[in-house]
């Protein structure tokens, strides 16, 4: 389910590389504009989507009681989710930032790189979600964090350097998207039934308080020290928020949600 993130942002990476291949500079003035206009099209799809779903048994069964009741333990799985946050911030969604207006590089180009690096990530998330039902959603997230740091280390302190930076992107797009793969299902099972989706939404979305400041922490981390090694440190001190929030939550796989 949350490879489904990656496959909007392959869809976007595509749209700007070939954008910015056809109208080059003017793109960032005027074209950009074409991404968020097509963007509404699976906006209203969702929307679809979601008006003809029915709402789900387990629900309706338990409909009425009070959500907020169940959420005495959000704190948690809160914590896992700034550190998830916080690295993909400062990991895959930094890219951008540093292949462009820090080492320079043309648009198409590293457009085309992000590319790569976001498609590799859906069979990782694919691969670490069908393992974590097997050896448990708290292990591979653990396990995908300390893989997403080396991950990270093999890619920033390589750079600046342009030798086989596809290669190294393409590496960490596999590495970094291993851990957050475990999201969606993690948190379903972390809240009761009748509070699940306040939960959820509160845990996921509440994240971007802290992560949301991710790359200004980077940027003033960079002003003491080179800002790769800057983007590394805190990119790995979300890993580390997210191992330790696990660490203080539960094994949640093969919890039965009906009677959480």
């Amino acid at each position: 389910m949350q490879s489904g993130v990656l496959v909007g942002f392959v869809i976007v990476d595509f749209l700007f590389t070939l954008l910015a291949s056809i109208y080059g500079k003017t793109f960032f003035t005027t074209y950009w504009r074409i991404i968020f206009l097509i963007g509404i099209f699976p906006a209203l799809l969702a929307v679809l989507i979601r008006f003809k779903m029915a709402e789900p048994e387990m629900w309706v069964k338990v409909k009425g009681k009070n959500p907020l009741a169940g959420l005495k333990t959000i704190w948690q799985p809160l914590i896992v989710m700034i550190g998830f946050w916080m690295a993909i911030y400062a990991g895959p969604q930094y890219l951008s930032v540093l292949y462009g207006t820090v080492m320079h590089l043309s648009p198409a180009f590293y457009g085309r790189i992000l590319l790569y690096m976001n498609i590799i990530g859906i069979p990782s998330m694919l691969l670490a979600g069908l393992l974590s039902d097997y050896v448990g959603r708290k292990t591979i997230g653990i396990i995908g964090s300390i893989i997403g740091i080396i991950g990270g280390a093999l890619l920033y302190f390589h750079l600046p350097s342009t030798y086989l930076l596809v290669d190294y992107t393409v590496a960490f797009g596999f590495l970094v998207n291993l851990a957050s793969s475990i999201s969606p299902a993690y948190l379903a099972e972390r809240f009761k039934t009748f509070s699940r989706a306040t939960g959820i939404g509160t845990a996921y979305n509440g994240a971007f308080l802290v992560a949301g400041w991710t790359q200004l922490f980077i940027s003033l981390l960079a002003t003491q020290i080179n800002v790769f090694t800057a983007t590394f440190i805190v990119f790995s001190l979300g890993w580390i928020i997210a191992i330790i929030g696990l660490a203080m939550g539960p094994e949640t796989n093969k919890v039965n949600l009906e009677t959480l």
